[in-house]
């Protein structure tokens, strides 16, 4: 080497675009991604990001198969850049690839850098230099031109930092009694931080400083108003000392105090055993990547393992935290001990932070306060384990700065998401695999491979719960000598298992636990928590489990409050409960299956899914189709919209399915094909036809034991609709000729027509046109007198459909144009009045008569409601654009293919969609050919 030649320097920019410079020339870093690998790095230099990592943070959704060889294109075409320039290159290490460089090469760090100097020393001037010098390498928005979901939230991230920098260096200017460059910058700050209580201080202190002690009050009233009105808080004591000082006069910026004390290292151990979670860990790694101070809320049932899962994640990246970690065990469901207050915890925290005793304030606020205070600026973990709600956390959240806090709880803790961006990460039960593993933690693969069968039985009986897993393997890993058949087969009966699953010690056997548990429930919380053991649903809601207790919803919520703070239940979405399937055997065990509690619970679903139908279909034909009286006790949902009934449905499908099962145990027949009846349509409309399938098989086996001929025939007839719906189309046909024939022998006429309808879609889908319009028109001539209106005038658009399809387009419009008579006559709604008009719009089409043709077709739109038929709306929205293609209108054509492309693309209709797609791609080509 030429020892007399200048080696190149290099500075990578990322406060203002991603930029890379040799000797101060910009040279070109390549195309947008590979920019992004470039940026990537940089954030984190001289530590080693994995592949997967770097491929999340360049691309959003999947990641395509060739992103692999992308990324190493890109990092050797990098890599070009950095020739010649001594000490810096990407270097690729075990586990991934790394930035080696110094940090002040890269402006973010050189920027974080100055910003800690300034913060260190007493000198204001030094302090004003280097904060101005910090401050000024933000040239505009960090990463601009980067926009994955990474990128968005490292630069949200540098942004809040960027700012608390800003608020640090206005305190060094107000001492430096610079209070006049302040009143004119720092209004417009507070414009874009309305809330932020520390900005809002210092512009009262600056204009106070400048003898504007008027406009400062004022300021601090607008917030304090703006706080009250929209958070309902007061300002913090920090900003009323301020107030406080600028009544009496007192103008002074005291300087900042510097605090040294101990690096606490509170965290405990590794747990040893741990497995799995793969999923669970690259998400809390890419948060951490993302978000220079990220919350998360770790939470799910007793024995699912977060804190097993908390502890594992930061032991394993303890070098991300060298100012030290906390940990507080916050006691929020332990069986035995009360949960710790904040004031409580605050004290241990500010112990560990070398605090005397006597030094700590009395204030839970005051103690929250001196807590941020001192956390603030420093890279630490915080470990919030076991909380039990928000407002015992809320005042342990450090306030800002680099810390990472981790809170596991049983609670979702939706609040602290809403209001101050924490993270969920809700933990599920094990998958086989991953069971598979952890039982291989306590017995070794080789035992386990040689016992595939009884390992699968065993994972199978753990039902995926940590706990359960963890005791089963420990037993078994104390007799080394014997099979695990044995104790697969001891697992077997279910009256043994929660016996099988106990360690000897409270807060690890499971029935001990529980028993734990059931023995502080009150008399009417053990009797609830019991009868709920008798549902096998995946959950239930509110006015069900009032049903289930025959109480009021006020006291039934007490209840199940009581029961979800014993950790028995968890509600996992407002007004909806559920608990683990080996929790729900627990309460079986003391279940005494009240069949006056299972005949409410039935009755509610029953009229409960009956409104439902009702909101959704007010206009369906329900001849004598009455749910019955309601027992005493019974509580329907409250259903007031359509909207909400679907809600309901989509939410209760699987319970439905449950309940029906218990009717049919009880012997309530008439409930089970009553249940399917009235919760079918809504079923096909929210897309659940394998749902709407089952009930209805449930239904077959109810009306076997009825025996009654009419009921035989309406469920033969659902049920063929269900076959067809799933695609089977020819045991669609079969089962409802059978219903054909019912309907005909005790001369039901209504129904006939209906089913007739039905059999000729099934001969439509098999392309048997001829047969289908043959099928509809016997419809058509039944007695018009004895059909209701709307299913006649159904029959007559059928045969004008099929008359259409087969191009006889004269027959067709006569048959339509009376259907849509009869239909305004009673004024009906949607949908039959819907498809009326698309098949008069279809007919006009054909025949030449556009402007009719578009005119049909959108008032069928207009009058379709909004949630019911969105299967057609697409399908509509095509036909309108063939019309306007047909009579030459390529502009309107086009818009209406839009809306039809938009609409099977979010319904994720695949084949739908290429096929609008492909129409609007050749009317392009028409364009420009023109």
């Amino acid at each position: 080497m030429d020892r007399g030649r200048r080696l190149p320097t290099v500075d990578i920019r990322l406060l203002d675009g991603v930029e890379m410079l040799r000797d101060g020339v910009s040279v070109a870093a390549g195309y947008p991604r590979q920019r992004m690998v470039l940026a990537a790095l940089a954030v984190e230099v001289g530590r080693v990001v994995r592949p997967e990592t770097l491929m999340a943070r360049i691309w959003d959704g999947p990641v395509p198969e060739s992103a692999v060889n992308s990324v190493q294109s890109y990092i050797s075409r990098l890599r070009k850049l950095f020739e010649g320039v001594e000490g810096t290159n990407i270097e690729r290490r075990f586990g991934g690839y790394v930035l080696a460089t110094e940090p002040e090469t890269v402006d973010l760090h050189r920027s974080r850098n100055l910003i800690a100097k300034a913060r260190a020393t007493v000198d204001d001037d030094v302090a004003d230099r280097l904060y101005g010098e910090a401050l000024g390498l933000w040239r505009g928005e960090a990463f601009a031109g980067c926009g994955t979901a990474w990128f968005d939230g490292v630069r949200a991230s540098l942004a809040a930092e960027f700012h608390r920098a800003g608020l640090d260096h206005n305190d060094v200017l107000l001492r430096l009694g610079r209070h006049d460059e302040l009143v004119t910058v720092l209004p417009d700050s507070v414009r874009g931080h309305p809330f932020d209580e520390r900005l809002t201080g210092q512009l009262m202190l600056a204009l106070f400083q400048a003898g504007r002690q008027t406009e400062a009050l004022e300021h601090y009233a607008r917030l304090r108003d703006r706080l009250v009105e929209q958070l309902g808080n007061d300002p913090g004591p920090e900003l009323r000392e301020v107030h406080r000082r600028i009544l009496v006069g007192d103008a002074s910026t005291p300087k900042p105090m510097t605090v040294t004390g101990p690096v606490p290292r509170q965290l405990p151990g590794a747990p040893r055993l741990f497995t799995g979670r793969d999923k669970e860990i690259g998400r809390l790694d890419d948060g951490h990547d993302a978000d220079a101070a990220p919350v998360w809320v770790i939470s799910g049932p007793g024995g699912i393992g977060k804190t097993w899962l908390a502890l594992h994640w930061a032991n394993q990246r303890l070098d991300h935290f060298p100012d030290g970690q906390l940990y507080v065990n916050l006691h929020g469901f332990h069986p035995t001990e009360e949960p710790v207050p904040a004031a409580a915890a605050l004290n241990q925290a500010l112990e560990a932070l070398g605090v005397p005793a006597t030094a700590i304030p009395a204030d839970t606020e005051a103690r929250a306060g001196k807590y941020r205070s001192l956390v603030a600026g420093k890279r630490m973990l915080v470990l919030l384990d076991n909380a039990r709600d928000g407002e015992q956390v809320l005042p342990l959240l450090p306030g800002g700065g680099c810390c990472t806090t981790l809170i596991t709880s049983r609670r979702d803790l939706p609040g602290l998401g809403a209001a101050h961006g924490a993270r969920s990460l809700r933990l599920g039960t094990l998958d086989d695999g991953q069971s598979w593993q952890a039982l291989a933690r306590h017995l070794g693969e080789q035992r386990l491979a040689e016992q595939p069968a009884a390992v699968t039985e065993l994972i199978e009986r753990c039902e995926g719960l940590p706990l359960a897993l963890g005791i089963i393997g420990a037993r078994a890993a104390a007799h080394d000598d014997f099979p695990l058949t044995a104790l697969a087969e001891e697992l077997r009966e279910r009256a043994d298992r929660l016996d099988m699953m106990d360690s000897g010690e409270l807060v690890v056997g499971l029935r001990a636990v529980f028993d734990g548990s059931y023995r502080t429930l009150a008399s009417d919380e053990a009797q609830l928590f019991a009868w709920l053991g008798s549902v096998d649903g995946r959950d239930i809601g509110l006015h069900a489990a009032a049903s289930l207790a025959g109480l009021p919803i006020g006291r039934t919520r007490m209840l199940l409050r009581g029961l979800e703070t014993a950790n028995l239940i968890e509600q996992h979405t407002p007004g909806r409960y559920r608990m683990h399937d080996l929790t729900r055997l627990y309460a079986a065990e003391r279940s005494n299956a009240d069949p006056a509690a299972l005949r409410r619970l039935v009755v509610h679903y029953l009229h409960t899914a009956t409104r439902m139908d009702e909101l959704c279909l007010p206009d369906r034909y329900r001849d004598d189709h009455d749910p019955g009286e309601l027992v005493e006790g019974c509580l329907p949902a409250p259903l007031d919209d359509p909207q909400r009934a679907r809600r309901w449905l989509s939410l209760e499908r699987a319970n439905i399915l449950s309940v029906q099962g218990i009717a049919l145990e009880q012997g309530w027949y008439d409930k089970v094909w009553r249940l399917a009846w009235c919760s079918t349509m809504v079923l096909w409309n929210l897309n659940y036809a394998d749902d709407a399938l089952l009930v209805w098989q449930n239904a077959t086996a109810a009306a076997e034991r009825l025996g009654e001929p009419r009921v035989d025939a309406i469920v033969a007839a659902f049920l063929g609709r269900a076959f067809n719906r799933v695609g089977r189309v020819k045991d669609g046909i079969r089962h409802m000729s059978v219903a054909l024939r019912g309907f005909e022998t005790i001369g039901d006429r209504p129904h006939q027509c209906i089913i007739r309808i039905h059999i000729a879609r099934c001969h439509t889908r098999l392309g048997n046109v001829r047969q289908a319009l043959s099928v509809v028109q016997r419809a058509a001539r039944l007695p018009k007198d004895e059909v209701p209106p709307i299913e006649f005038a159904s029959a007559l658009n059928a045969v004008g459909w099929y008359n259409a399809l087969l191009g006889d387009y004269d027959a067709a419009r006569v048959h339509c144009e009376e259907a849509l008579r009869i239909l305004r006559d009673v004024d009906a709604e949607a949908p039959t009045i819907c498809d009326v008009l698309d098949s008069l719009g279809y007919i006009a089409q054909h025949v030449g008569r556009y402007t009719e043709a578009v005119d049909y077709q959108n008032k069928a739109l207009a009058a379709l409601k909004e949630g019911w038929g969105e299967g057609s709306r697409p399908k509509m929205y095509e036909r309108l654009g063939d019309i306007h293609r047909a009579g030459g209108s390529g502009h309107e054509a086009r818009d209406a293919w839009r809306r039809a492309l938009d609409l099977y693309t979010s319904q994720h209709r695949g084949e739908a969609a290429d096929a609008v797609a492909a129409k609007l791609a050749d009317l392009s080509t028409d364009a420009e050919g023109r």
